[in-house]
């Protein structure tokens, strides 16, 4: 069995995986000042309410954004399963070529979710939409070469600068809002930001189609905590929440 692990800005999702198939998923908040105890504890509430046994988990793969947090992993993973975690480096094997320079500042998650885009739908022009504390928005030609993206500020973060960087506009719970127009403060604020990342990721797709793609078909893929609040709007073909995790299972597979 895999243990497969993201560590993100917010959140650290795993997912335990037997022979391809995804069994279950969990996730711990992401917390630079928790303390190994701590954190061990969490882990060990989590893993051992799905009833699985340490012998069971033979490999760990991560990715992760939060250098800090690396440690936490490494020494839990070992702790419980006596197994070494393999981190995500961007000269991995793998049936994507990234078209980036240099490469190892391409973010491990964004290979991931490239990679289990590909793995999905091969052979087909794709663009990845993650959208967490931030969105990455990257292009995957023919399923086979990393062409770039773009990272815009995701609605926490816009929401966040909103309130820290002026006297008078409240902190506002993000949700999706029920129109376009806000008659409240924080209504303008929450459609402003919402409708705002929908133009933005439009209008980045529309250039990626014309500037990557030669306005070929590409098909648009996203993924990430927030992307739900996105769905049925029709800026995605497809929403697969997992998209990262498949990804690290794919290249743990082709490396280890």
């Amino acid at each position: 069995m895999d243990l497969v692990i993201d560590i993100g800005n917010s959140t650290i999702k795993f997912g335990l995986f037997s022979t391809r198939t995804l069994l279950s998923v969990f996730e711990i908040n992401t917390n630079n000042g928790l303390k190994l105890e701590d954190f061990s504890s969490l882990f060990h509430k989590n893993i051992y309410e799905k009833n699985y046994k340490s012998r069971e988990i033979t490999r760990a793969i991560c990715s992760s954004v939060v250098p800090e947090m690396n440690f936490l992993i490494k020494a839990v993973i070992r702790q419980y399963f006596d197994i070494e975690t393999w981190f995500l480096q961007s000269d991995i094997l793998s049936d994507i070529k990234i078209n980036c320079k240099p490469e190892k500042n391409v973010g491990a998650d964004r290979i991931a979710a490239a990679t289990g885009a590909a793995s999905i739908m091969p052979g087909k022009n794709l663009i990845v939409v993650d959208m967490g504390t931030v969105t990455a928005i990257d292009a995957v030609i023919a399923g086979k070469e990393f062409a770039g993206g773009t990272i815009i500020p995701g609605l926490s973060l816009s929401a966040q600068a909103l309130a820290s960087g002026t006297a008078k506009l409240p902190s506002i719970k993000i949700e999706r809002p029920a129109k376009v127009y806000g008659t409240t403060t924080g209504e303008a604020i929450l459609s402003g930001i919402y409708y705002g990342q929908a133009g933005a990721i439009k209008e980045i797709c529309r250039m990626f189609q014309k500037e990557i793609f030669n306005k070929k078909k590409s098909y648009i893929i996203a993924t990430g905590g927030i992307a739900n609040l996105f769905e049925g709007t029709e800026l995605f073909d497809v929403f697969i929440p997992e998209l990262v995790l498949i990804g690290l299972q794919k290249i743990l597979e082709q490396n280890i």
